[in-house]
């Protein structure tokens, strides 16, 4: 078990300081707008008569950190073919992690753009449930004795996003699309076990008295891609502009929300689906000499 801890707090470990990288970039950067290095960055601003024309819709790249609430749904009793006395399905489970990642947008026409994302997600969980039996006793009254069943997994997953955007304002955005979760990590131990206070122990394989049984630790069988839809939106804040009044801006900041439904299990031989709804922040750098088309 102590295994197992050491791997998920290393895991949690490099991933915030994945996340708090990112963070500590976009907070900073309102106060680097004003410096040679931004001003090098900065494309030569147009004369007054071009800016009212150049309304080239610019490529985009960038980099996102957020936090996401995951909801697991586990309609299963045990790892497959990990032997259990559990008679109930576990209930769902959410919690909170975080993603962070890097992306790109391509225009198309007009209000229309092509996105495309990839990142890194962690979605651990533990699943658990208490088990009441009735342990009869020679000289006493019948004892009740509780036994948890659990499973905790350690997931990491790599995720790939596919969408449009559709501009609804110059710095607010809706988009829709499709995504995939390609699992890196995917180990979980699952165990029955009674508390250590209490007077009854099971008895393993070895004729030893022991807390626990029926314990697997290891890789979850039959792990595949999990896809799902997903849809949300983005706003910018522009913090260096091409012109006195451009609505996006070379640099800009955004915020965006994006939910994300299942439409597949992480495993073949089970129903595990994941839910995530997230929310964070990005930073923006956009290019217009790579543009495609102009726009209105």
């Amino acid at each position: 078990m102590n295994g197992f801890r050491r791997m998920v707090f290393r895991q949690w470990h490099s991933g915030i300081t994945l996340v708090l990288v990112v963070i500590a970039s976009v907070i900073a950067l309102p106060h680097w707008g004003s410096s040679p290095l931004f001003a090098q960055l900065a494309p030569t601003q147009p004369s007054p008569n071009q800016a009212m024309t150049d309304y080239t819709p610019p490529f985009t790249v960038g980099v996102f950190g957020g936090i996401a609430r995951n909801s697991h749904l586990g309609e299963f009793r045990s790892l497959p073919n990990v032997p259990t006395c559990c008679v109930q399905k576990y209930e769902p489970v959410s919690n909170f992690s975080y993603t962070a990642g890097v992306f790109a947008e391509v225009p198309i026409i007009s209000i229309f753009s092509l996105s495309g994302r990839a990142g890194y997600a962690p979605m651990n969980v533990r699943f658990s449930q208490t088990e009441y039996i009735i342990v009869p006793s020679i000289t006493n009254s019948p004892y009740t004795l509780p036994i948890e069943h659990s499973i905790d997994a350690a997931l990491t997953a790599l995720t790939l996003d596919a969408g449009v955007k559709v501009r609804v304002f110059a710095n607010f955005a809706l988009e829709l699309g499709a995504s995939s979760n390609f699992f890196i990590l995917a180990k979980a131990r699952q165990a029955e076990t009674i508390a250590s206070d209490s007077p009854v122990r099971f008895l393993d394989q070895s004729g030893k008295l022991a807390t626990e049984r029926n314990v697997y630790e290891g890789a979850i069988p039959s792990i595949q891609p999990q896809m799902r839809l997903y849809g949300g939106f983005e706003g910018d804040l522009p913090i260096v502009r091409r012109y006195p009044g451009d609505p996006v801006g070379i640099w800009s900041l955004g915020i965006f929300g994006r939910f994300y439904y299942p439409l597949s299990s992480i495993s073949t031989q089970m129903n595990w689906t994941i839910t995530s709804l997230q929310a964070g922040m990005s930073l923006k750098a956009r290019l217009p000499y790579l543009s495609l088309t102009p726009y209105q």
